[in-house]
């Protein structure tokens, strides 16, 4: 400590904290008392505007982390140059595919069945032009069927195409045979077992269900009720219309009040009843009682 124009330097060792003190001073003798209060500099991590500073620049980068965009990631593909298709337009004539229609039944087992599309787009890569098959687009061959259907030759129904021919020979109409088929495939698909169709003149199949006989019938005229009345007598009876407007149109027509419609009425309006009526698309939510039509 020293003493210089009547004021005093000290140095404390070691650093005291900041606060009050006393110091007790002995000058010649005399005792001098004498209070410091120390305050401490803030060092630049506790000043508020640096904190504040601070506070920002972490709000800001979590905003930054948390918003950001994906990133965008990019992959370059290499593509070797291909040789453009060519379409080659080739001559068929009629009666080939005429013929293919039969060729595709033999195939499949079948006999009189209406084809798809994709039956009738693999019928065609079994002929062959120049050794190759010919793969024929959806769109051609649509138009090679509306020009068989324009001149007789073919009949369309719910998607399935049928030789006019085959009516003659099943004594069915192409849309009880495309129904056939469309029936067939669901059964197929659901693996639930079934009756050849028109094997009973009573009903067009039958088919077994968690060990329950159903009967079913396709609609294409109202006497189809009596039919449907008597297989009713033996095990529960489904009959298939195309869709369901045309269901709506039979049900709602039904305004006789003849014994035979009082009672198919009220077995179709029975939950519980043996009757049950189904558009083809819904027959198998039908089959699994998931779905009731009742009449109203």
């Amino acid at each position: 400590m020293t003493v210089e124009g009547g004021s005093f330097d000290y140095n404390v060792t070691p650093p005291v904290p900041p606060g009050k003190h006393v110091f007790k001073l002995l000058v010649g003798g005399d005792e001098i008392i004498l209070p410091v209060e120390y305050i401490r500099a803030p060092t630049m991590f506790e000043k508020p505007e640096n904190i504040a500073l601070f506070l920002i620049g972490v709000i800001f980068f979590a905003i930054a982390f948390f918003v950001k965009p994906k990133e965008i990631i990019y992959y370059n593909v290499d593509v070797p140059d291909f040789p453009p298709l060519k379409a080659i337009s080739v001559s068929i004539k009629k009666e080939e595919v005429i013929n293919l229609f039969d060729r595709i039944n033999r195939d499949f087992r079948w006999k009189n069945v209406p084809l798809s599309i994709q039956d009738l787009k693999g019928g065609f890569m079994k002929i062959s032009y120049k050794g190759r098959p010919l793969v024929v687009s959806d769109y051609n061959i649509e138009k090679i069927m509306d020009k068989l259907i324009e001149e007789g030759y073919v009949k369309k129904s719910i998607d399935y195409y049928g030789l006019v021919r085959w009516e003659k020979e099943s004594g069915c109409s192409i849309y009880k045979l495309a129904v056939m088929r469309a029936l067939r495939d669901k059964f197929v698909v659901e693996g639930i077992l079934f009756t050849p169709f028109g094997e009973n003149p009573n009903y067009d199949t039958s088919i077994s269900y968690l060990g329950e006989k159903i009967f079913i019938h396709i609609y294409e005229d109202p006497s189809v009720i009596n039919k449907a009345l008597l297989t009713a007598q033996e095990g529960r009876t489904i009959i298939v219309f195309e869709n369901e407007e045309k269901m709506k149109e039979f049900v709602s027509s039904i305004h006789s009040d003849s014994e035979t419609n009082i009672i198919f009425k009220m077995l179709l309006d029975d939950p519980n009843g043996n009757i049950d009526v189904s558009p083809l698309k819904e027959v198998i939510n039908v089959v699994k009682r998931k779905y009731n039509f009742f009449y109203y």
